[in-house]
């Protein structure tokens, strides 16, 4: 029987000086694909791969790097990536480093996230892969393990939108509220003011307006329905054109 490592970590991002989001998710892909080949030839077999998705601090909320780290949670070819959670869920100080609180979130939802992995439950944190225009409204298409969540309490204080942003409306369409659509619990309704018009890209807790702590300035609601001890599993960031959809 082959030795066996459980897992790598993977902790790069705000570091990246690529200037490209899609860059970051290649350099990322081929880091992945150096260490794999290498412990191919120690007699290693392949590992899993854990990464949080950093989602900044509270001044850092925008960067090709943060970007391009969506690109890489639904494009990492045949590597086993586990993306644990999005950042935003973890406490941070004033100089964006995690607090005591922070750390043990983190590695309480990495061993979960491992765990789930090696038992064959697979974990995914809801991934959003399609925004489209719906009549006046907007629908927000996402990969998840089990239905969407807005979650109520909002602790992250993400506000009405539950952390979803409109970008390049030209007509000044904003999102008045966002609910999980009750026909499909896999996607999210964001209620607009209007029919959002322009080259228009949806966020989700990417590139807020810089805040004060404890958590980072980018931040959502967006969640599924897993929990365990009172952790959750939080929407991954995401910054996507939109689209036109059948309505």
């Amino acid at each position: 029987m082959l030795p066996r490592l459980s897992a790598i970590v993977l902790d790069y991002a705000l570091e990246d000086i690529s200037g490209d989001p899609v860059a970051y998710r290649d350099g990322m892909l081929a880091l992945m694909e150096r260490i794999t080949r290498f412990m191919a030839t120690r007699g290693l077999v392949r590992p899993a791969f854990l990464a949080a998705f950093d989602c900044g601090t509270q001044r850092i909320t925008a960067g090709p790097a943060l970007e391009g780290q969506w690109e890489l949670s639904w494009n990492h070819g045949d590597h086993q990536l586990l993306v644990t959670s999005p950042s935003y869920a973890f406490e941070i100080d004033d100089t964006g480093r995690l607090t005591d609180a922070g750390r043990r979130q983190k590695a309480a939802l990495s061993a979960e996230a491992l765990l789930a992995h090696e038992a064959g439950t697979g974990w995914i944190c809801p991934t959003i892969q399609l925004a489209e225009r719906e009549g006046a409204h907007v629908r927000v298409i996402c990969k998840a393990a089990t239905p969407l969540v807005i979650d109520p309490a909002d602790p992250f204080g993400a506000g009405s939108s539950a952390g979803f942003r409109l970008e390049g409306v030209t007509n000044g369409a904003t999102i008045r509220s966002a609910e999980v659509d009750a026909k499909d619990q896999k996607s999210v309704i964001l209620r607009c003011s209007r029919r959002p018009e322009g080259e228009v890209s949806v966020v989700y807790a990417f590139g807020a307006a810089p805040g004060s702590g404890p958590f980072p300035a980018n931040a959502g609601a967006l969640r599924d329905e897993w929990t365990a001890g009172g952790l959750h599993r939080w929407a991954l960031p995401a910054r996507l054109k939109l689209t036109e959809g059948g309505a």
